[in-house]
């Protein structure tokens, strides 16, 4: 993509084409797919929610009477505009 955006002036539309082109691959391979969540939970049931997620909880901030707490997601799937997205799958 980078010889056939040479290959043409800035003023043509192939070499806009070319540079979009070259610049969505390059910067869609580079995307890092680990997903967080975070959700606010009362002090009250964290034990419970830690017995459940311990494996998964990455950090945790306290705030007040609840803690923030930032959960480690699914890789294989997430949700974009309300539909699920399934990447990162090896088949």
């Amino acid at each position: 993509m980078y010889n056939l955006s040479l290959k043409y002036t800035k003023d043509q539309p192939m070499n806009y084409i070319a540079k979009l082109l070259l610049n969505s691959l390059y910067g869609r391979m580079g995307m890092d797919d680990r997903i967080t969540y975070s959700s606010v939970i009362s002090k009250d049931s964290y034990l419970k929610y830690e017995e459940q997620y311990s494996d998964k909880i990455l950090d945790i901030t306290e705030l007040g009477d609840s803690y923030k707490i930032e959960v480690e997601g699914d890789e294989t799937r997430s949700m974009v505009d309300d539909k699920t997205e399934i990447h990162n799958i090896n088949i």
